[in-house]
Parts: structure tokens; sequence; C-alpha cells
């Protein structure tokens, strides 16, 4: 059986850093990185690691990364827009609790562990400058503002001209994209 561990590092810019923490990962060829996204709008990128459960060396091979961000990532000088954030759900749980005990071990910085179920991400981009608007909508749309259950939103700028409505579909088969779109065009109609 094989594990599946999504690794987001809130940095996208910085190649020296963004090297030091895939040859970190490369330290560990039986979890190995099969996908690397680069976000550069969010300063971000992601990884995507996979292993085997027994043993399961994920736990060492995204520990190794994260040092290796902490060791390269100037937190006073950087900036980035996402927040940072699998197996079973109790065995990617497991994994996730022993990397956090491992990480409060020495490392200073800003780091969030977790285990969760997939999620989908909708984004409804609008051509709109008004941050603000943008908010209010993204919260109509959420499940804690009243919206849509099973959906999570925020504002994001993209540049200048584009603010998205940011959301994570919790579970897409009761909510799809479909349904976040037509609810964020409503609310930007009542705006």
């Amino acid at each position: 059986m094989l594990g599946c561990c999504k690794v987001y590092i809130s940095e996208s810019r910085n190649r020296a850093a963004l090297e030091s923490i895939e040859r970190a990962a490369k330290l560990f060829p039986k979890a190995p990185i099969i996908n690397k996204f680069v976000d550069e709008t969010y300063n971000r990128v992601g990884y995507t690691l996979v292993s085997k459960l027994v043993p399961c060396p994920l736990r060492t091979s995204v520990l190794a990364m994260v040092k290796a961000a902490l060791e390269s990532i100037d937190l006073e000088l950087h900036s980035g827009s996402h927040p940072l954030v699998s197996t079973s759900l109790d065995q990617a749980a497991n994994i996730a609790k022993s990397l956090a005990a491992h990480v409060g071990y020495g490392l200073q910085g800003v780091i969030v562990i977790g285990a969760t179920r997939w999620v989908d991400n909708y984004n409804v981009p609008v051509f709109c400058t008004d941050l603000l608007a943008i908010r209010r909508i993204a919260k109509g749309v959420s499940g804690r503002g009243g919206g849509l259950p099973w959906v999570q939103a925020m504002a994001l700028a993209l540049g200048e001209t584009v603010i998205e409505v940011a959301c994570n579909l919790l579970d897409p088969n009761i909510v799809g994209g479909d349904r976040v779109q037509l609810e964020s065009y409503l609310k930007l109609d009542l705006a």
C-alpha cells in the first residue's frame, strides 16, 4: 500500500531555497517527489511525495524538507498570500502527529501539519480591484458565512486587476465548482 504526502512551502521565487529543499528530499529515494507545482502568484510550491506505508520514509523525508526550508528561507524578508497546509486518514494522521512531534524540537518557523480528506480547489476570478467587496462575497459563499455547506472560501488578489474567490470544496460530490461559481456571481450581482 502506498502513502501520499502533499508538502506546501510558502516560497517559489527563491531558487536556492527550492534547490536545498529538493536536495533534502533526494536523500530519501524511497519517498520520491513525483510532482512539483510552482505557484508564483501566491509564492508557494507544492510537492507530492509517495512511499510504501510499511516502512514509511515519508516522515523523515518531509522533516528533512521542512528543515531545509526553515534554514534557507528568511522569514523576515518573505512575503506570500497563501497559507501553508494521503493514505487512510488514520494513517495520515499518525504520520502527521509523528512529524509534528519531531518538527517541534529545535526548528523555528510557522508550520501547519495535519491530515485531511481529499478536497478540491475551485477558484472564481473576478475582474475587480475592491478586495473588501470580494471578501464579503467569499464570506457569503463559504459555509462559515452562511453560504454553501462544505465550502471554505477567501479572497486572494492576483495582480492589480483580478481578485479571486478561492475555495476549498470539502466534499465536491455535494457542492461542486458549478455551484460555487453560480453563487459567487449571484453575490457579485448583489454587491
